[in-house]
């Protein structure tokens, strides 16, 4: 994490320098220019940040000896209890019991306070990173899911109990699709 800080007032830093060089400059910055300056130091510093929350969430995962699948997008998830029953399939309506944790153990929401979430596949206004993970699960499956912010609530959380940039592990339990 203090890599990612000093990362950042770098890339300020620079970009102030930048400013402050151009502004005397009577030519306008080109467009590569302005990717150069901007862009490309803020993906690195991106990059950088994706690759130290994956660290957090292997070690994480590693301390309760979950077995976990890391998806192409950077979801991990481990069906630890599997059952035969129909498998999730967009278009369908999901209903689903949960317990929502940060990774720092911070607990957030339950089925057992707020009832069993219902959304429909596909066209869900939910996490990106849990409707991936309730695609891969049959009725009847539970599974541990950890969803990094970029596939959860990102920068701004969820304005309640999920802060900014948070992390989020969930035991989910896929009890009906119709």
């Amino acid at each position: 994490m203090r890599i990612a800080i000093i990362v950042s007032l770098l890339i300020l830093i620079m970009g102030a320098c930048a400013c402050n060089r151009n502004s005397t400059s009577s030519e306008p910055m080109s467009m590569d220019s302005i990717k150069k300056t901007y862009n490309e130091p803020m993906m690195e510093w991106n990059h950088a940040k994706i690759r130290d929350q994956d660290i957090m969430i292997k070690r994480y995962a590693e301390r309760r000896n979950w077995d976990m699948t890391r998806s192409d997008s950077g979801l991990y998830y481990s069906i630890y209890e599997t059952e035969n029953g129909m498998k999730a399939d967009s278009g369908y309506i999901a209903v689903f019991h949960y317990d929502l944790h940060l990774l720092d153990g911070q607990f957030c929401y339950s089925s057992d306070s707020t009832g069993p979430r219902q959304i429909k596949l596909g066209r869900a206004n939910i996490e990106s990173g849990l409707e991936e993970a309730l695609l891969a699960m049959r009725i009847g499956d539970k599974a541990h899911v950890i969803i990094p912010p970029h596939l959860a609530y990102g920068m701004p959380g969820d304005g309640n109990k999920i802060p900014a940039d948070a992390i989020l592990v969930y035991d989910v339990e896929l009890r009906e699709l119709y």
